[in-house]
């Protein structure tokens, strides 16, 4: 139940969906999340609609930049490069990949509100503890005022809708035996007589019969992925050293995880979109290019079918066996947590201090 001295308190309540909004009370207005949700005729006057206000911002402000040149801003300020350090090299650039994000999402979050709840319009803002960037944006907002931010407790479930029905899995190589990209036909299933006929001879033959032929059956899957895997390694050693043989190159770190469909001079095919047109001019102009994927392991089906696609594609899996070093372990790693919790720089966006974003949202991400 809401506290009675809420009723002299302006408040602004944000909710996921429709479904989610409150009671009426006198003293709230309701922000509903959902975008495509547009008020019909003789809606609740108290529900606000997010995509007109959201439209004006994003006609206004450049998010992609923005977010980069916060993060920018603030490295510049703090000393990050030096930080992010591993031996001689920096890991900065690599990290401001993909904290850009959160940033983006709190810069938007913040010209929302810029616009729905200016400064003395509302004494509370009620945010969904789903959505921490949004509350980060709030707190931002509130900053210097009397107004305050509280958490919403999670929004209750709706009903399941009918599951779409998901396309299965490939198995990895070591349970699936080979596969049609490495060379070899695929083992045919026994036809449902064949399978009568093997139920009923462990029948006859006994159960010592049925535990020697499943043995059988187990190192013949065994000795076939046991191929496929030498098949692999010998593969990509073979790259490995026509890529070797061109030194002075790039290296490019993406990860898989951020691949997409990408059209380039090279034909179609799965890659980081941010890198991978940067990659190709980079080849065009007689530079070779190494990309090592990140999260591609090229003892999975379905990865080695996108390794074996991509010539200049070498897969994190083939990192520590081939380049491991018992050293490695013994690695000096910076104190990325204690240089976070000891920062104090300002990166003024508007009047706002975006310094402590930063810090949330690379404390989030690394």
């Amino acid at each position: 139940m809401p506290d009675p001295g809420d009723r002299l308190r302006r408040r602004l309540v944000l909710v996921e969906r429709l479904e989610h909004v409150p009671p009426p009370a006198s003293y709230a207005d309701v922000l509903v999340l959902d975008a495509s949700w547009t008020p019909l005729p003789g809606d609740r006057s108290d529900l606000v609609p997010l995509r007109p206000t959201l439209a004006r911002v994003l006609d206004r402000v450049n998010l992609f930049d923005g977010s980069l040149d916060v993060l920018d801003r603030w490295a510049a300020a703090a000393g990050a490069p030096a930080v992010y350090r591993v031996g001689e090299m920096t890991w900065w650039f690599r990290v401001r990949l993909t904290a850009r994000w959160p940033i983006h999402e709190v810069m938007l979050w913040d010209a929302v509100l810029r616009e729905i709840a200016p400064a003395g319009r509302y004494d509370v803002l009620e945010v969904p503890v789903e959505r921490p960037w949004l509350g980060v944006a709030a707190r931002l907002h509130v900053a210097g005022t009397t107004s305050t931010v509280v958490e919403r407790p999670p929004a209750p479930a709706l009903p399941k809708q009918r599951a779409v029905p998901r396309i299965p899995t490939l198995p990895d190589a070591e349970a699936a035996g080979p596969t049609a990209t490495d060379g070899e036909r695929r083992p045919r299933r026994r036809s449902l007589p064949r399978r009568f006929a093997r139920a009923v001879l462990g029948r006859v033959r006994g159960p010592e019969w049925e535990r020697r032929a499943a043995l059988e059956a187990e190192r013949r899957r065994a000795a076939r992925a046991a191929q496929v895997r030498a098949r692999r390694d010998a593969a990509l050693e073979a790259r490995v050293a026509g890529l070797e043989s061109r030194p002075g190159g790039v290296l490019v770190v993406a990860t898989a995880g951020f691949f997409q469909l990408v059209e380039s001079p090279r034909g179609s095919r799965f890659a980081d979109p941010h890198l991978a047109p940067v990659a190709d001019e980079v080849a065009a102009r007689g530079v070779p290019v190494i990309t090592l994927g990140l999260q591609l392991d090229h003892h999975r089906r379905a990865d080695w079918r996108l390794i074996e696609s991509d010539p200049t594609l070498v897969p994190q899996s083939l990192l520590k066996p081939r380049w491991g070093d018992p050293g490695d372990e013994e690695i000096e790693v910076p104190d990325v947590d204690g240089f976070l919790a000891c920062d104090e720089t300002v990166v003024e966006v508007e009047g706002r201090d975006f310094g402590s974003a930063v810090r949330a949202a690379l404390a989030d991400e690394y």
